[in-house]
């Protein structure tokens, strides 16, 4: 399985440990990073990073080795951020690196997995990170196609997801997801404790959120 994604923040390789914590437990998340990007940040190995050249042949065999080395692990799964590159989540068109779709070339029985993700602020200081999953991509499928259009078929699950997100996300309505984490709330401690306090002496219930109770 290949989960595949939209290239919103330099938060995005979290957000990939925190899916495999809370849907794929027993599994490890691997990604390939730029290159440039893993020389200069050496702790991301330890999250399961492995470097790629960007636009160049030699990065092209180094993303199929990889994936292929993360496939023959009994616990590794494989997630990508498919565009190459940070991109603000409404830019269309949609634009994913060539490299996934050649992955039917090298590995039989996959699928892939679309993923939207974004950060938007809502209603509290930080911001909020929602997900958004597509229906799977039968990689045997996609290997009958010629390259171009196994790549517009991706890209076109993944924009889907990521349109469709787009409308949750403006909606600002934290019932229509399944929330994983509950971030702290508030303005800061001291004055949530005069809040609280204030709240207790009027014999009213205190919530530090700006909203309503989610």
């Amino acid at each position: 399985m290949v989960i595949y994604t939209n290239h919103a923040s330099w938060w995005d390789g979290v957000t990939y440990v925190l899916l495999a914590k809370h849907l794929y437990p027993f599994h490890r998340v691997y990604t390939p990073v730029d290159a440039d990007v893993f020389g200069k940040y050496g702790f991301i190995a330890k999250i399961g990073a492995f470097a790629v050249t960007q636009n160049s042949r030699r990065g092209a065999l180094e993303f199929i080795s990889g994936s292929k080395a993360v496939f023959s692990l009994e616990d590794g799964l494989l997630v990508v951020a498919a565009q190459g590159r940070f991109a603000d989540p409404r830019e269309r068109p949609l634009a994913c690196g060539a490299g996934i779709a050649h992955l039917p070339d090298h590995v039989s029985d996959i699928v892939f997995i679309p993923l939207a993700i974004e950060y938007p602020f809502w209603l509290e200081k930080q911001p909020e990170m929602l997900l958004k999953f597509g229906q799977p991509v039968d990689g045997n499928e996609l290997a009958a196609l010629p390259v171009r259009d196994r790549l517009a078929m991706l890209e076109g699950a993944l924009a889907a997801q990521m349109d469709q997100l787009a409308t949750l996300s403006i909606a600002r309505d934290a019932q229509a997801f399944d929330i994983w984490l509950q971030g702290s709330m508030g303005v800061n401690p001291v004055y949530d404790a005069w809040r609280r306090l204030v709240s207790k002496v009027r014999g009213q219930d205190f919530n530090a959120g700006h909203g309503t109770s989610r």
